[in-house]
């Protein structure tokens, strides 16, 4: 399992980066043509030369004495992500902190390991003023994806400085607030590992109780019989965009989407059904989502997921430890 720490200014030299894989292979990159943006083919290999990490080394360096962050991902003693956020808030109102940096190893890409970071800088900026993220993204269609998922979007206050550097990059921020839920007393956070078992309890409890209207008990305890593999469930949180929904430190609800806007999971516990911790979760999610976003809904979910605009693709019988369950795939047209 992958661990994470500060890093020190000290250790920062070229042997830290020895297996570090920089190379990204780039097929189609946004665009903005006549002020909208589109994805456009444009193939080439990103790669670091000695040059640029020198260059690297110098500028975490700086981010350190300055007062900045600069936060590892380890696999082992390897070094395989690392992100920065600076010290000096710019933008006004805006609040910005600027994310300098984020990169993961190719070996370890898609393993959830630059969401970790991600919310690590995220955590780190907050807790230092910041209102917003400020990220100037490298605009492949992957990378936007990433960053788009996580709840990201066009900055309101472009920097100047950032433009004229790197002028095919994306202008992105992340504000920092917890997001807003329909329900003023409920607030959204993103996962953390250490949510985990209780998910899986929510999950547990929420399918006996609220999906019994819905199902036979031989078919309930087939889709949750209460164990749970707790390190691949984490895993696919971390890999996900996964919110969680808390009313004060109670865990109101949790979902989780893909970054190809697969909706995997929704539940809310019983003790909050019909008080908008769904809708909440939901309208964050999709707020970032690519287009279609799909799911798979149970019966007893079907009618809301209608009630937010998605249609049915067709029915299916899907198979549980012998034992057949109806759910839809549905999708929405965002």
């Amino acid at each position: 399992m992958p661990h994470y720490r500060p890093l020190l200014e000290e250790e920062l030299n070229r042997a830290l980066f020895a297996k570090f894989i920089r190379r990204q292979s780039v097929c189609a990159c946004w665009r903005r043509v006549d002020g909208r943006w589109q994805l456009r083919d444009d193939p080439f290999i990103d790669d670091w030369s000695e040059e640029d990490y020198a260059l690297l080394l110098r500028c975490l360096k700086n981010t350190l004495s300055t007062g900045g962050f600069v936060y590892g991902g380890f696999c082992g003693e390897e070094l395989k992500g690392f992100v920065s956020v600076e010290a000096g808030l710019f933008g006004g109102q805006q609040g910005y902190l600027d994310l300098s940096s984020l990169h993961v190893s190719a070996d370890q890409r898609g393993k959830g390991m630059g969401r970790v970071l991600f919310q690590a800088a995220r955590q780190w900026a907050a807790d230092h003023g910041g209102r917003k993220l400020y990220i100037s993204s490298h605009s492949a269609a992957e990378t936007q994806a990433f960053y788009r998922s996580l709840g990201c979007v066009d900055a309101q206050l472009p920097h100047p400085g950032h433009v004229a550097a790197e002028p095919y990059d994306c202008q992105l921020e992340c504000n920092l607030s917890p997001a807003p839920a329909a329900n003023p007393a409920i607030c959204l956070r993103p996962y953390q590992p250490e949510d985990c078992p209780q998910l899986a309890q929510l999950f547990y409890e929420t399918v006996h109780s609220i999906n019994a209207r819905s199902y036979t008990p031989e078919q309930l305890d087939a889709w949750a019989d209460g164990q749970v593999d707790l390190p691949q469930w984490n895993q696919s949180f971390l890999a996900h965009r996964t919110l969680v929904a808390l009313d004060g430190s109670t865990i109101a609800g949790f979902a989780d989407m893909d970054e190809e806007g697969y909706f995997d999971h929704l539940f809310v516990h019983r003790d909050y059904q019909r008080r908008g911790v769904a809708t909440a979760l939901c309208d964050a999610l999709e707020s970032a989502a690519p287009a279609p976003i799909t799911t798979h809904a149970s019966i007893t979910a079907r009618p809301f997921f209608e009630s937010r605009g998605y249609r049915v693709i067709r029915q299916q019988q899907v198979l549980r430890k012998g034992v057949l369950l109806t759910n839809y795939i549905m999708e929405k047209q965002k």
